[in-house]
C-alpha cells in the first residue's frame, strides 16, 4: 500500500473531524469531497498487511473514521432535538422521541 495514499486518507479524515467540530456546513461539505477523493484513491490498493508501519497507520485511519462517525451521530441527534424544540414552540408538538433497547429511535 502506498504510504502517500494512506497519509492522504488520514489528512482528509482529520480535516473532516475539524470541519465537524467547527459546525460550518460549507466546511463540512468541502471536507467530505476531499474524504471521498481519498477513499477513491484506496480502491484496488492491496498489500497493506505486509508492512507493520502501514498496519499502524491503517489502524489510526480507522480510529479517525470512528471519531468522525461519532461526531456525525452526535450532530444528527442534536439537530433532531433542535427541530423538536422548534416544533414544540410552534405548537405542533409531537411526542418526544426516545431510543429503545435495540438502539433504534422510538416515536
Amino acid at each position: 500500500m502506498s504510504v502517500i495514499v494512506l497519509e492522504r486518507l488520514i489528512a482528509s479524515e482529520q480535516a473532516l473531524i475539524s470541519a465537524l467540530d467547527g459546525d460550518e456546513a460549507a466546511a463540512i461539505e468541502q471536507s467530505l469531497i476531499g474524504f471521498a477523493d481519498a477513499i477513491d484513491g484506496l480502491k484496488g490498493v492491496a498489500g497493506w498487511r505486509d508492512t507493520p508501519d502501514v498496519v499502524i497507520r491503517v489502524t489510526h485511519a480507522l480510529q479517525l473514521a470512528e471519531a468522525a462517525r461519532i461526531r456525525t451521530v452526535y450532530l444528527a441527534d442534536r439537530t433532531r432535538r433542535q427541530i423538536e424544540r422548534l416544533t414544540a414552540i410552534g405548537g405542533n408538538a409531537r411526542g418526544a422521541h426516545a431510543y429503545g433497547r435495540n438502539g433504534l429511535m422510538v416515536a
